[in-house]
């Protein structure tokens, strides 16, 4: 079946090619034939066929459809980046909002329990260092003190990174 479905896009991928439309071949081979003849159809109102050669004006019609569409997908991605930016900006407001909050607190606890979970789980994996612990154990050990750790360092330096520099680079 493979075979036969090579031999029929074959042709069409290979004028494709033949004419630089790079991205639609490709489309061809991953999406299959029946799908980049739906599209330039429904994009240009050429219909392509197997072992039919496009004209010049048709290849050009075909091209500026490709080109456009590929405009598209840039234009969406950006859209998804800058969607990115901000819920990233969000999320660090957020934090910093919340760190601000304990630190007005009027209680010991809650502003100290960040560097006391960092203390307590430092001396726990030093303890786990030099005493016999299972590997299992050390390894979730181990693993629970990268995030703290990360959380701890490198949330803080993040925090105060400008990310409204960030954002405006990216409305431009």
């Amino acid at each position: 079946m493979l075979p036969l479905i090579a031999a029929a896009a074959t042709p069409i991928v290979g004028d494709l090619l033949k004419n630089g439309l790079t991205t639609l071949a490709s489309a061809a081979a991953n999406m299959g034939v029946e799908w980049v003849q739906k599209w330039i159809k429904d994009k240009t109102g050429i219909e392509v066929k197997p072992g039919q050669s496009l004209t010049p004006e048709q290849a050009l019609a075909i091209k500026q459809a490709e080109m456009e569409h590929e405009r598209e997908l840039l234009k969406y991605a950006l859209e998804e980046r800058k969607i990115d930016v901000d819920l990233e900006k969000s999320t660090q407001d957020n934090l910093t909002e919340r760190h601000k909050a304990d630190m007005a607190s009027d209680s010991w606890f809650s502003k100290n329990m960040r560097p006391l979970t960092l203390a307590i789980l430092t001396l726990t994996i030093v303890f786990a260092t030099f005493f016999e612990v299972a590997a299992d154990k050390y390894k979730t050990l181990a693993g629970l003190g990268e995030l703290v750790f990360a959380y701890y360092f490198v949330g803080r330096t993040i925090e105060k990174r400008p990310f409204d520099s960030i954002a405006e680079k990216w409305k431009r």
